[in-house]
């Protein structure tokens, strides 16, 4: 099943930042990406990852990546 974005916590920060994501499909994630640059993450389960706001990041979508696709949110995350 592919990734579905439903929302996030922490709706701007700068580098550094903690963002929850919810949604489902999060089990396999091998990637979360801010804006298309990737991001060190932990799933926290099925339906929650926590996320850390990287280096070089610019504002823009939320992307959780699986090996059956992608998702991005329907939101922009704001960099500060």
């Amino acid at each position: 099943m592919k990734p579905k974005v439903k929302q996030f916590t922490r709706t701007s920060g700068s580098v550094g930042t903690v963002v929850t994501i919810a949604g489902t499909a999060f089990a396999r994630a091998t990637r979360v990406q801010l804006n298309g640059v990737n991001s060190a993450f932990t799933v926290n389960s099925y339906t929650k990852i926590t996320a850390t706001v990287p280096p070089g990041a610019t504002t823009g979508l939320i992307t959780v990546v699986t090996a059956c696709g992608k998702g991005n949110s329907k939101s922009v995350f704001t960099v500060t």
